[in-house]
């Protein structure tokens, strides 16, 4: 039975089966947010891409081993699981590479949000039944799994940072006006 202190101070939201299914019920909010959004997708595909990558990188390092460890039969569910990520991973990049204006852009959207629930349906029925049922203690390793995911997080936000500063500066404000100024009597005196 998987190990859950008895009388614990510790919150249920700490619980790594809980704490992977609240992750689930989050993207599944986006993706049905997406199939009834009309202007602002890209956010919703931005924010849907953050939290998948945050999930499978906490998951994959944390959830997976602990369950193979724990149960060794799991090889085979677990390498789909590695296989449905990747599947997702390869789908996440081409999206963040097309406009929402480009025709394909929902239903790769769609097809990625598919893929992931169905994942999320196999995973919830079969490896947290498991986990629940195991010899895991589920709490340290929620605590595991939180502290992967700030570190991911972390990670994340670097790399946009990097991504930012590899973009060209762009003039504001008085020195925009100056650079037009400067412009204008350059095409004035020509």
């Amino acid at each position: 039975m998987a190990i859950l202190p008895f009388g614990s101070d510790a919150p249920e939201e700490m619980n790594i089966v809980e704490l992977l299914r609240k992750d689930h019920e989050k993207v599944k909010m986006l993706f049905r947010e997406f199939e009834s959004a009309a202007d602002h997708k890209q956010n919703i595909v931005s924010q849907a891409i953050s939290e998948l990558e945050i999930h499978a990188a906490a998951e994959e390092k944390v959830f997976y081993p602990a369950v193979l460890e724990d149960w060794q039969d799991a090889a085979p569910s677990i390498n789909e699981s590695f296989e449905e990520h990747h599947v997702m991973k390869l789908l996440m990049g081409e999206l963040k590479d097309m406009s929402p204006d480009d025709e394909r852009f929902d239903a790769k959207f769609t097809v990625m949000a598919e893929n992931v629930k169905h994942h999320i349906k196999e995973e919830e029925a079969e490896l947290f039944a498991r986990a629940r049922t195991g010899h895991l203690d589920l709490v340290e390793l929620g605590q595991r799994l939180m502290e992967a995911k700030r570190s991911f997080h972390a990670e994340q936000k670097e790399e946009k940072k990097k991504v930012r500063a590899k973009r060209k500066p762009t003039v504001r404000g008085a020195a925009f006006k100056k650079q037009t100024a400067r412009k204008t009597k350059k095409l004035s005196a020509a």
